[in-house]
């Protein structure tokens, strides 16, 4: 997996992109959790939107990257909503049941809207 920092406007939303698998192999090396290590220590009271158009398959270790992450977005006062997501990850967030777990939207102007509508 390949996190990139796509731009930070001055509302403070910051997109980042992800490429590629997002596998046990991401987390193998170092309990290191690679949000912080693209965008640092403060990143749970962040608002995040995140680009998953490049991303063609989600392991077990991903999808538990990204409860870890929305738990922490929940207790640190940020917020992350998911966009662009590949019919095959869809398919197994469907499985799993994760769709209402995660803000997701089909675009970046939708995953825009439902981090606007949370700071309301």
């Amino acid at each position: 997996m390949k996190i990139q920092l796509a731009s930070i406007e001055k509302e403070g939303v910051i997109h980042l992109g992800v490429e590629g698998k997002i596998t046990s192999e991401d987390f193998a090396e170092s309990n290191a959790n690679p949000l912080e290590t693209t965008i640092g220590a403060g990143w749970a009271g962040n608002r995040i939107l995140m680009d998953l158009s490049r991303v063609n398959y989600v392991d077990s270790s991903g999808i538990g990257w990204l409860l870890r992450l929305q738990k922490g977005f929940r207790e640190g006062g940020g917020a992350m909503s998911l966009y662009g997501i590949t019919p095959s990850v869809m398919q197994i967030f469907a499985l799993l049941k994760l769709r209402s777990v995660f803000k997701i939207a089909e675009t970046e102007a939708a995953a825009r809207d439902l981090l606007t509508a949370q700071v309301r």
